[in-house]
């Protein structure tokens, strides 16, 4: 059996600054159908907090939300997840960076 192809994309905003926010997106292939499309979202790394879930409005490919992001005391990378019950969405990655000042030490 091949492999089911993606319904969509979780594009992020990266490299982002640790502590201020990062706009996302959930981005479907196609127009959500009535009743929208709810994506579960998860993150990887307690650096970025995202929603619980976002829905991509009926007719809609897409819907914004802000993920919520941490002090670092080293740059990571933080892979943002979605899910649906109309298919599998390809994750996204946020570069979080420190604030360390590069003069100090």
């Amino acid at each position: 059996m091949p492999p089911t192809m993606p319904i969509g994309t979780i594009a992020t905003t990266s490299p982002v600054d640790g502590g201020n926010p990062s706009p996302c997106a959930a981005n479907l292939n196609s127009p959500a159908p009535a009743g929208g499309t709810v994506v579960n979202l998860s993150s990887n790394n307690s650096a970025v907090t995202v929603p619980s879930s976002v829905t991509v409005p009926a007719g809609q490919t897409t819907q914004s939300f802000t993920a919520t992001t941490s002090q670092v005391s080293a740059d990571v990378s933080v892979t943002i997840s979605g899910t649906s019950s109309a298919g599998t969405i390809s994750p996204g990655d946020v570069q979080v960076k420190s604030l360390a000042d590069p003069g100090e030490g």
